[in-house]
């Protein structure tokens, strides 16, 4: 059964390719929890795997947040064959769509093996909860990248707990925020 977009769903795809575009490589989408942000980013997925020109990673922290999008991505349209997690002892990192555990990504091995191995090249990175980005070993994920994809975070809350800011992991800033108050009012 196909999935189909909500016009705000489709605004935050549309509003993140306008940052892509003036050059801004890290963006937030900003909804509340239920309003389909992984649904939104797995069809971002979905349409870049489409272009053929480079794969996707998507960073969670975790299981049942990547076992979720695995599911969401085939439900979607992305071959199963062409999702891979790696997480504990899951390592299917030849796949196009590698939705990866952050804290396997800590492990050298698996950063080296994932992310910084080969000549491939993931156009498209999304970091799920990025509002856990800023912490220092989820920072060093980012930063190992060794090239410059476009990165889509998502959360429902913007606020770190610390008190922290997403300023400087994020400086393209929100690309899309969803008041829970529009969400309530269109159902």
């Amino acid at each position: 059964m196909p999935i189909t977009m909500r016009d705000y769903q489709e605004r935050a795809i549309a509003a993140c390719v306008e940052k892509a575009a003036a050059g801004h490589r890290r963006v937030i989408v900003n909804h509340p929890t239920g309003c389909g942000k992984t649904v939104l980013a797995v069809e971002m997925a979905r349409r870049a795997l489409a272009k053929s020109d480079g794969d996707v990673l998507w960073l969670t922290h975790r299981e049942e947040l990547a076992d979720q999008t695995a599911r969401t991505a085939t439900a979607i349209g992305i071959p199963a064959d062409e999702v891979g997690v790696v997480m504990a002892d899951r390592d299917e990192h030849d796949r196009r769509l590698v939705i990866a555990s952050l804290p396997t990504l800590w492990q050298e091995r698996r950063l080296d093996r994932v992310v910084r191995g080969g000549s491939r090249r993931f156009r498209l990175a999304i970091y799920d909860e990025v509002h856990h980005a800023a912490a220092r070993c989820n920072r060093a994920v980012l930063d190992a990248l060794p090239w410059d994809p476009f990165v889509i975070g998502l959360t429902a809350t913007i606020e770190r707990g610390d008190g922290g800011s997403l300023k400087d992991v994020f400086p393209g800033g929100i690309a899309h925020q969803l008041p829970l108050s529009d969400a309530i009012r269109d159902g």
